[in-house]
Protein backbone atom coordinates (compact mmCIF):
# COMPACT_ATOMS: atom_id res chain seq x y z
CA UNK A 1 0.00 0.00 0.00
CA UNK A 2 3.03 2.54 0.98
CA UNK A 3 4.34 1.64 -2.92
CA UNK A 4 1.25 2.62 -4.24
CA UNK A 5 0.61 5.85 -2.46
CA UNK A 6 4.16 6.76 -3.26
CA UNK A 7 3.85 5.82 -6.91
CA UNK A 8 0.26 7.81 -7.12
CA UNK A 9 2.17 10.86 -5.14
CA UNK A 10 4.73 10.72 -8.49
CA UNK A 11 2.39 11.22 -10.80
CA UNK A 12 2.45 14.72 -10.07
CA UNK A 13 5.61 14.20 -11.57
CA UNK A 14 5.55 12.97 -14.70
CA UNK A 15 9.15 13.19 -15.70
CA UNK A 16 9.83 10.90 -12.34
CA UNK A 17 7.15 9.10 -12.66
CA UNK A 18 8.16 7.88 -16.31
CA UNK A 19 11.63 6.90 -14.84
CA UNK A 20 10.12 5.04 -12.19
CA UNK A 21 7.99 3.23 -14.77
CA UNK A 22 10.80 2.45 -16.66
CA UNK A 23 12.84 1.03 -13.89
CA UNK A 24 10.34 -1.32 -12.75
CA UNK A 25 10.68 -2.49 -16.32
CA UNK A 26 13.97 -2.93 -17.03
CA UNK A 27 13.96 -4.38 -13.41
CA UNK A 28 11.11 -7.04 -14.50
CA UNK A 29 12.65 -7.56 -17.86
CA UNK A 30 15.84 -8.97 -16.40
CA UNK A 31 14.25 -11.03 -13.87
CA UNK A 32 11.96 -12.67 -16.56
CA UNK A 33 14.95 -13.50 -19.15
CA UNK A 34 16.37 -15.12 -15.87
CA UNK A 35 12.95 -17.09 -15.18
CA UNK A 36 12.61 -18.05 -18.86
CA UNK A 37 16.22 -19.46 -18.75
CA UNK A 38 15.02 -21.38 -15.96
CA UNK A 39 12.19 -22.40 -16.99
CA UNK A 40 13.48 -23.63 -20.54
CA UNK A 41 16.43 -25.42 -18.49
CA UNK A 42 15.31 -26.64 -14.79
CA UNK A 43 11.67 -26.27 -14.56
CA UNK A 44 9.50 -24.81 -12.03
CA UNK A 45 9.64 -24.26 -8.65
CA UNK A 46 10.22 -26.89 -6.50
CA UNK A 47 10.26 -29.02 -9.47
CA UNK A 48 6.72 -28.05 -9.99
CA UNK A 49 7.02 -28.44 -14.16
CA UNK A 50 9.66 -30.12 -16.04
CA UNK A 51 11.90 -27.76 -18.49
CA UNK A 52 10.67 -27.07 -21.28
CA UNK A 53 13.77 -28.46 -22.99
CA UNK A 54 13.13 -31.76 -22.21
CA UNK A 55 10.03 -31.21 -25.27
CA UNK A 56 13.10 -30.06 -27.46
CA UNK A 57 12.27 -33.56 -29.47
CA UNK A 58 8.52 -32.17 -30.51
CA UNK A 59 8.77 -28.83 -32.25
CA UNK A 60 4.63 -28.42 -32.11
CA UNK A 61 5.11 -29.03 -28.03
CA UNK A 62 8.34 -27.43 -27.27
CA UNK A 63 7.23 -23.81 -29.18
CA UNK A 64 3.24 -24.20 -27.56
CA UNK A 65 5.00 -24.52 -24.27
CA UNK A 66 7.31 -21.50 -24.70
CA UNK A 67 4.17 -19.37 -26.23
CA UNK A 68 2.14 -21.12 -22.91
CA UNK A 69 5.02 -19.29 -20.71
CA UNK A 70 5.43 -16.39 -22.41
CA UNK A 71 1.59 -15.73 -22.48
CA UNK A 72 1.32 -16.35 -18.53
CA UNK A 73 4.25 -13.85 -17.66
CA UNK A 74 2.60 -11.41 -19.74
CA UNK A 75 -0.61 -12.18 -17.97
CA UNK A 76 0.87 -11.80 -14.70
CA UNK A 77 3.06 -8.48 -15.76
CA UNK A 78 0.56 -6.61 -16.66
CA UNK A 79 -1.65 -7.10 -13.53
CA UNK A 80 1.95 -6.29 -11.84
CA UNK A 81 1.96 -3.31 -13.85
CA UNK A 82 -1.68 -1.91 -13.37
CA UNK A 83 -1.46 -2.75 -9.72
CA UNK A 84 1.32 -0.86 -9.63
CA UNK A 85 0.78 2.42 -12.14
CA UNK A 86 -3.26 2.52 -11.94
CA UNK A 87 -3.49 0.47 -15.40
CA UNK A 88 -3.01 1.75 -18.97
CA UNK A 89 -0.12 0.60 -19.19
CA UNK A 90 1.89 1.53 -22.64
CA UNK A 91 -0.90 3.26 -23.95
CA UNK A 92 -0.95 5.84 -20.36
CA UNK A 93 2.41 6.52 -21.43
CA UNK A 94 2.02 7.17 -25.09
CA UNK A 95 3.91 4.08 -26.17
Amino acid sequence: ATLRAALRLLRDRPALHAQCQDMVVANRRTLLVQRFVLALTQGGPGMQHRPIDLQAHDPARYVGDMLAWVHQTVASEEELFDALFGGGGADARGG
